[in-house]
């Protein structure tokens, strides 16, 4: 487990990352990996401030597989805030 500190000074170097959106999420919103995989463009309002979180992506048996996320058989709806694209 990293203090608030340890977590601050990592995005804070990863800024210019191309994934930096997806480090931000999983950091201060709890994403799995599958849920970041599983997101479109359309479960993405960035003028609501939200996102919703209906599926996930993982590989397994050497194929990749969708369904829906692990903690639970429906949709949840995470507030965005902030600048998460470290523009």
């Amino acid at each position: 487990m990293w203090t608030e500190q340890q977590l601050a000074a990592f995005l804070a170097d990863l800024t210019q990352d191309g994934l930096y959106a997806a480090w931000w999420l999983a950091a201060l919103r709890g994403l799995r990996r599958g849920e970041m995989a599983g997101l479109h463009r359309t479960d993405v309002d960035l003028q609501g401030a939200e996102l919703t979180v209906a599926q996930q992506r993982v590989h397994a048996y050497g194929q990749v597989m969708v369904g829906p996320p692990k903690s639970a058989p429906i949709c949840r709806v995470v507030a965005l805030d902030g600048r998460p694209c470290g523009c």
